[in-house]
């Protein structure tokens, strides 16, 4: 869900020209699409060859980018050319402040402090802040709670994991939340200054530039005091039943955004709600119009309306120097260069127009043959990549293929609305066997208010020769009786898991297999699995039961169009 193309447009010049430098007096709103448009974009796709060695001692500021490969997204750094610098990866990775950044990779559970050659100084398991003044807030978890600390640019740990809440150093001092007091430090620890909070147990959601944001335990309502304990005067527009999140948020600058009055006071007010700026007197800046807000960084937030993200200044207004973006996301200005995250796709680029990265989602799946994925958005909440198969030699079977897979991915979603409060992300990957295509098309499906969405995860298989879909019934003999065969080897699984371990699957759920069963292969495998809840809780995702094709050769219809596309060589 992944993947951010900007192809960019001027308003008034054609984006084919290659020219996207901006007027003064003009704005500029950008398109999101799968692909640039220009030739001196380097992709997120680019071979070992694009890598600059990591030791590159010329880099005067770099930039957290990822690739993306299979759908897995890899994090790593790029310099003001697009190259990557330190080579993608990590699973997640911050932005460099005060040349240090914070990577994490998700097989070791650990994060890490770099330095801009790619060296760690510092490893840990809990999660650690930004650097300034020469230290960063870190994490540690004791007694059954998170407590904070922070260390210095050799990784050493200058004061312990003690604080409730810690904020980053500014001219020499930082605050740290004790039980129900605030507390101004030096760097040695020292209190300089303290301030009781006359509060019951508070949960703290932003913790910096003298401002608190926090709920009571037990109360989803949000507020907002100084750190000498001072509740701000900033309006309350829900009710005390209210039971979603992010009524008030702290933006930075001294400006906070305060959510609508809303009939929907639950999950979903967050993501259908507007809000208004206000300064931390409680003077309001803007009307009730912004959404996904961001924070501020070099004097602009982010915001989006239904079509198009853009920034906002301090003063509350949309600004009309910097560009626009078709589509949903996040914008954050960086010196002269703008990081726009919009659509599931990730672009640099400098603030007179150029590109200098962006990610791609298309699928190379051989020499010849890939899968190009173009853009389908019905409202702002629903967003569809879709493959479009290129590069095969028969156009009549390929424009069967791309039909299909038209109808599979859009068709159903086409005609959805804003009103329906349901978002959707599509994407896909895409492998080919042979002379098999198989498409995996991956996404997640919400309804605003519920607990938690619904995962997609469907294959579609197509003959390259012919064009041909195929079902799971096609891989097998004719009267084989394969769906109780297959069924008595996921039951055999099923009862050995049990038996084992503590089991995640449901008590006397499993029977049979479907006749439209979800199902996948490789070479030499069969693989059979389940969405969440058919025979296992959510948690348990997608269970799976590979078996092999030796196993069940005796069924197997190895002279049928399924098995040679496979395996044509038999």
């Amino acid at each position: 869900m992944n993947k951010i193309r900007f192809l960019i447009l001027l308003l008034t010049v054609l984006a084919a020209s290659g020219c996207s430098r901006q007027n003064k007096d003009e704005q500029v709103i950008k398109n999101v699409d799968n692909a640039a448009s220009r030739t001196d974009v380097i992709t997120a796709d680019a071979d070992e060859n694009t890598l600059k060695a990591t030791t590159d001692k010329g880099v005067e500021r770099l930039y957290s980018a990822y690739i993306t490969d299979q759908n897995e997204k890899k994090y790593g750094y790029i310099d003001e050319t697009g190259v990557f610098v330190i080579s993608p990866v990590y699973d997640q990775a911050s932005e460099f402040s005060e040349g240090y950044a914070v990577v994490y990779t998700s097989e070791d559970n650990e994060y890490s402090v770099i330095d801009t050659t790619g060296k760690s100084i510092y490893k840990s398991s809990y999660a650690i802040g930004d650097f300034h003044e020469g230290m960063a807030v870190f994490d540690d978890f004791k007694d059954g709670k998170t407590m904070e600390g922070y260390i210095d640019t050799t990784g050493t740990i200058v004061l312990p994991a003690i604080y409730d809440k810690a904020s980053i150093f500014q001219n020499g001092t930082a605050y740290v939340y004790t039980g129900k007091e605030i507390q101004q430090i030096d760097p040695t620890g020292k209190v300089l200054k303290s301030y009781e909070i006359d509060k019951n147990d508070i949960y703290i959601s932003d913790f910096r530039d003298g401002y608190i944001v926090y709920n009571s335990v037990g109360d989803s309502i949000m507020e907002a005091m100084t750190y000498e304990g001072k509740k701000l005067p900033l309006p309350s527009n829900v009710s005390k039943d209210y039971t979603g999140y992010g009524n008030l948020m702290y933006l930075g600058n001294d400006i906070f955004a305060v959510m609508k009055k809303s009939d929907t006071e639950d999950y979903s007010s967050t993501y259908t709600t507007p809000y208004a700026l206000f300064d931390a007197k409680g003077k309001q800046l803007s009307d009730y119009i912004f959404y996904d807000l961001s924070k501020y960084n070099d004097g602009f937030a982010s915001a989006t309306d239904d079509t198009t993200t853009y920034f906002i200044d301090t003063a509350g207004k949309i600004s009309d120097t910097l560009p626009k973006f078709n589509g949903r996301g996040t914008l954050t200005l960086m010196g002269n260069v703008i990081k726009a995250e919009v659509d599931d796709i990730l672009i640099y680029e400098t603030t007179d127009g150029k590109i200098f990265y962006q990610t791609s989602d298309d699928v190379k799946l051989n020499d010849t043959l890939s899968l190009k994925a173009k853009k389908v958005k019905p409202n702002k909440y629903a967003l569809i990549y879709y493959p479009v198969l290129t590069g095969l030699s028969d156009s009549t079977v390929e424009k069967k293929i791309n039909d299909n897979l038209y109808k599979n991915f859009v068709e159903s979603r086409g005609d959805l609305k804003k009103e329906d409060n349901f978002s959707v992300e599509d994407s896909f990957t895409g492998k080919v066997i042979n002379n098999l295509l198989l498409v995996n098309r991956l996404g997640y499906d919400y309804s605003f208010g519920a607990a938690h969405g619904m995962p997609i995860n469907d294959y579609y298989l197509y003959n390259l020769k012919n064009g041909e879909t195929f079902k799971l019934k096609d891989l097998f003999r004719k009267n084989s009786n394969y769906v109780d065969a297959l069924s008595k080897i996921i039951t055999k699984d099923i009862n050995a898991d049990k038996k084992n371990k503590e089991s995640m699957y449901f008590d006397d759920t499993f029977k049979s297999i479907s006749d439209n069963q979800y199902f996948y292969v490789d070479e030499n495998n069969l693989y059979l699995y389940f969405y969440p809840y058919d025979i296992a809780p959510y948690a348990a995702g997608f269970p799976e039961f590979k078996i092999p094709f030796n196993s069940i050769g005796s069924i197997i219809n190895i002279e049928g169009d399924f098995w040679k596309a496979l395996h044509p060589q038999n």
